[in-house]
């Protein structure tokens, strides 16, 4: 009869088992500390005929939490805030953060990112020819005149974000002064 006492009262058993862990389980997570980290965001893998000209925001505020011992050690340069843009198109994109964006040490997890929204816009990389302009400071000396001033070459390209480019309508040269 022995042999059947483990069977014994087994419903009594069993609870007592889940109330363990549960107690297990309350202790090793209150155990745990939350704390909040300002992360920059990198965008990674920006197609070569892009640029990003807009992020909103610059960083996020990340909530993790983790063993005492790891949290306490913990600083933002472990932190990583990663948007990959490898598939990205030009004009403004929204993307949602979670925790697949963060990279972290193991044994932390995040609790919350703040803001869980950023937004970017990518513009295409454009060239162009723009004329260049003589920048000429003072006065002459007495006697002499400046009658023309040219510069060499005439035009220079200029390469970016399709929307600043075509602001630009000259470029000018550093400062020249004719002064005495």
């Amino acid at each position: 009869m022995s042999k059947y006492k483990f069977f014994e009262n087994l419903g009594i058993k069993f609870l007592s088992i889940v109330i363990a862990v549960i107690i297990w389980l309350f202790v090793v997570l209150e155990n745990q500390p939350e704390v909040g980290f300002l992360v920059p965001i990198n965008f990674s893998n920006i197609p070569k005929e892009l640029v990003l000209i807009k992020k909103n925001p610059y960083d996020v505020e990340i909530r993790v939490r983790g063993a005492q011992h790891i949290i306490s050690n913990l600083t933002s340069r472990q932190l990583e805030v990663d948007i990959d843009f490898t598939n990205a198109q030009a004009g403004e994109t929204s993307f949602f953060l979670s925790d697949k964006n963060v990279s972290l040490p193991r044994g932390i997890s995040v609790v919350k990112i703040m803001p869980s929204q950023v937004k970017a816009v990518l513009e295409p990389i454009v060239e162009r020819l723009i004329p260049l302009e003589p920048v000429v400071l003072g006065v002459p000396a007495e006697g002499y005149l400046v009658k023309d001033v040219k510069v060499f070459p005439e035009t220079i390209k200029v390469r970016g974000a399709k929307i600043k480019v075509e602001e630009l309508t000259s470029a000018r040269t550093t400062s020249l002064s004719i002064s005495g």
